[in-house]
């Protein structure tokens, strides 16, 4: 995002960009899914994004889970769009995810 610029754009701005250059969106912010704007350009631009659960994991840790993920990564990114999934630190893998509140976070 520094090197595109987009790190100081708002949400609604760089989705539509991420998705016309065919993007797979990696994310922790998954507020995306409360904001209706922001989950409504989510589903119009048939964007695909993979949240991280935790968000405070060491960049060498979300590295490596990546890495070890990088297969099931390209078969989801071959799939139709949009989707969201939710990957936790231990590579668990689930299309919902309950935030502390208890409110259940999914893109359908």
């Amino acid at each position: 995002m520094y090197e595109v610029g987009w790190r100081s754009r708002s949400d609604i701005e760089w989705l539509p960009d991420a998705a016309a250059a065919g993007y797979l969106v990696f994310s922790n912010n998954k507020r995306m899914l409360l904001v209706q704007e922001e989950r409504d350009a989510i589903e119009a631009n048939n964007l695909g994004i993979v949240f991280l659960t935790n968000g405070e994991e060491r960049v060498a840790d979300v590295l490596r889970l990546l890495l070890n993920k990088w297969k099931w990564l390209e078969e989801i990114d071959r799939q139709p769009k949009p989707f969201v999934y939710f990957l936790s630190p231990k590579g668990r893998v689930t299309t919902s995810h309950r935030l502390k509140n208890g409110v259940r976070l999914s893109l359908k």
